[in-house]
């Protein structure tokens, strides 16, 4: 699958294609756990947090506002470390 552009999901939000917007929550999540300390044994529950407040994130997201990669990153780790 490959990694869709700003106009892309810009329409995927409009007509509320959640499943292309789905795609874009695992790799951004992947990349806000690397800005975060924590132990090795703490990863998949730290990943599964992470793409449930991604998968939320994704929903509320609104393209004039900011990146869907800002939003989403934003609000991943807002939820693992708020």
């Amino acid at each position: 699958m490959t990694k869709a552009t700003t106009p892309e999901l810009i329409r995927a939000r409009t007509l509320e294609d959640w499943p292309t917007l789905n795609a874009e929550v695992p790799p951004l999540v992947g990349f806000a756990l690397r800005g975060i300390k924590y132990q090795p044994q703490d990863y998949q529950d730290l990943k599964q947090e992470g793409l449930l407040a991604g998968l939320t994130a994704i929903r509320t997201w609104c393209p004039g506002q900011d990146a869907v990669s800002t939003h989403v990153v934003m609000k991943v780790r807002y939820a693992l470390l708020g």
